[in-house]
């Protein structure tokens, strides 16, 4: 596992529980690099709703990608591309998580 940047990350799935819609949806989520704005990763999957009170899980597999540095990123998620959702992470170097873990005890 790497430790410095820019970085590789792993396979990983999001988990979508969506509701309020009817019909049939293409979701899609993106990962976007907040320092530039560019889109890193995308990934697609589509959902059918029947009935708009019922919750509907999603899972999306997305691929590696490269992480170009430490810093915050958004997971953005799309149903027929308008965006209906947004969540931010921070990458951090294993350095700086160990040296944050050290400072605590």
């Amino acid at each position: 596992m790497q430790s410095q940047f820019p970085s590789q990350t792993f396979p990983f799935i999001v988990f979508l529980q969506l509701v309020s819609g009817i019909g049939h949806y293409q979701a899609a989520i993106e990962i976007h690099d907040l320092q530039n704005g560019s889109v890193l990763a995308r990934a697609e999957g589509s959902i059918d709703f029947a009935d708009r009170v019922l919750a509907q899980n999603l899972m999306i597999p997305v691929p590696p990608f490269i992480l170009p540095h430490a810093g915050a990123y958004d997971v953005v998620i799309l149903a027929d591309a308008q965006e209906i959702e947004r969540n931010q992470f921070t990458a951090v170097s294993i350095e700086e998580l160990q040296h944050g873990d050290n400072q605590g005890t």
